[in-house]
C-alpha cells in the first residue's frame, strides 16, 4: 500500500502544474459542456478576497444535472490580481456523504466525478488523497481525469523531492498506466462533509453511498 501522495487542492499543486481550471474545461461531453454554458443567471461586482479589489466579477449559473439535481456554478474572477475560484453548490440539503466505486475495466474510466470545493478524493491503492486547500476548486471530470491528477502529483513529487525512491515512484507509474488502460482494479472514494460531491455511474448499483459520521 502506497501512502506517499497527498495534495491539497487549490494551493501550490495547482500553481506548479497549471491546474487552475474552470468547470467546463474538464467536461468532455460537448453537449453537456454547451448546457453548462447556456443558462446565465447573474453577474455582479464583488470584493476580491486576495487583493481587496471591489471590481472583481462573480458569475452565477444554474443548471439541472442528471442524478444530482439543480446546481449553481459560481465563478469569481479578479482582473487585478488574477485570482480565480470556481465552486458548485447543490440546491438540495444533503447529509455528509462518502461515495465508493471499484474500477475494474476501461468502461469504468468514464464514470463521472463531481467534486465540490469541500470534497476529498482518495485512491487507496495509489496512496493518493486530494483534500480541500484554502483556495480549493470544484471540478467535474471522470475517473480517467482523476488518474491524470494522480500523475500530476507524481511529477510534482519527483520535481520537489529529487531524492525520492525512484524504484517505488517508477513502480507507481507503471501501476497507474495499467489503471489508465483499464487493466488494474482500484477504488475511487469521494467524501464531502456538505454532501456537495458525488460519483455518478450509468449503473447506479456500481456506486456505494454511505452517510459519514461527523
Amino acid at each position: 500500500m502506497y501512502t506517499i501522495i497527498k495534495v491539497r487542492d487549490g494551493n501550490a499543486f495547482n500553481f506548479l502544474n497549471n491546474r487552475t481550471v474552470c468547470l467546463t474545461s474538464l467536461i468532455k461531453d460537448t453537449k453537456l459542456r454547451g448546457d453548462f454554458l447556456a443558462n446565465k443567471i447573474s453577474e455582479q461586482k464583488v470584493t476580491c478576497p486576495i487583493c481587496g479589489n471591489k471590481e472583481a466579477v462573480e458569475l452565477r449559473t444554474e443548471k439541472k444535472i442528471p442524478y444530482v439535481g439543480p446546481i449553481d456554478i459560481i465563478t469569481l474572477k479578479c482582473n487585478k490580481c488574477g485570482y480565480k475560484k470556481n465552486d458548485v453548490i447543490i440546491h438540495q440539503i444533503r447529509d455528509p456523504v462518502r461515495y465508493k466505486v471499484v474500477i475494474s475495466n476501461e468502461e469504468d474510466l468514464n464514470i463521472r466525478v463531481f467534486k465540490s470545493s469541500s470534497g476529498t478524493i482518495k485512491i487507496p491503492e495509489f496512496g493518493f488523497e486530494m483534500s480541500p486547500g484554502p483556495a480549493a476548486q470544484s471540478f467535474i471530470t471522470n475517473v480517467e481525469g482523476v488518474l491524470n491528477r494522480v500523475l500530476d502529483a507524481i511529477f510534482m513529487l519527483e520535481a520537489l523531492n529529487p531524492d525520492a525512491n525512484k524504484e517505488k515512484v517508477n513502480e507507481l507509474k507503471q501501476k497507474l498506466e495499467k489503471a489508465r488502460m483499464g487493466k488494474l482494479k482500484f477504488t475511487v472514494i469521494v467524501e464531502d462533509p456538505f454532501g456537495n460531491s458525488i460519483i455518478v455511474s450509468k449503473n447506479p448499483n456500481k456506486v456505494r453511498k454511505e452517510i459519514m459520521e461527523m
